[in-house]
């Protein structure tokens, strides 16, 4: 139910954006447009901290993100994309678990032009994702679990523009159910 309305709550605003951004992109001159972009991320997963001091946990990995959008005016977008968060695992040996997570995500997409060539960014959002997951017993796998779900993401950062290419630099905070994960990235874009 918490994931219909947060949709629900996605279309509405880009529904105003869309009556709203048409009399604001005829004064200044800006031209709505679609974009291209990747990313690579560094990823950490938060709340593995309670976990016995004997067991070994590598909570960081470095992933990627696809994506694209589309800009309604200089100040606000919608954008979509595909995120691979890469592999999390914990060991006590003889025994080992793995995690792996992708998804989905959707978020609008806010700016605040600085100058004409950097602006600050905002992003709201839901994230659809799948989670895997693993336990071996001295390398063989003994246990295997699927998860998947949405939950709201947000980021902070900032744009580069250098037409026809765009460079940004964002943290992100993505939550998985109960685990968080910070997100920080670098990324190119292509403004078509």
């Amino acid at each position: 139910m918490k994931s219909i309305w947060t949709v629900g709550t996605l279309v509405a605003v880009v529904f105003c954006g869309f009556v709203s951004v048409e009399a604001a992109d005829k004064t200044d001159g800006y031209r709505p447009g679609v974009y291209l972009g990747g990313s690579l991320n560094q990823n950490e997963l938060k709340g593995l901290d309670d976990l016995p001091s004997f067991v070994s946990v590598d909570k960081s990995d470095t992933g990627y993100r696809v994506f694209g959008g589309y800009d309604f005016s200089k100040d606000f977008g919608i954008e979509g994309g595909f995120s691979d968060f890469g592999e999390f695992t914990a060991s006590a040996s003889p025994v080992s678990a793995k995690a792996s997570v992708d998804g989905f995500d959707l978020s609008l997409v806010s700016k605040l032009p600085v100058s004409s060539a950097v602006s600050l960014m905002g992003r709201l959002g839901v994230l659809f994702w799948d989670a895997e997951e693993s336990v071996s017993v001295l390398g063989s796998p003994i246990a295997r679990e699927s998860e998947n779900g949405n939950d709201l993401l947000f980021g902070l950062g900032g744009e580069f523009n250098f037409l026809p290419l765009r460079m940004r630099a964002e943290f992100t905070r993505y939550k998985f159910g109960n685990d968080d994960m910070n997100s920080f990235s670098i990324a190119l874009i292509y403004r078509m």
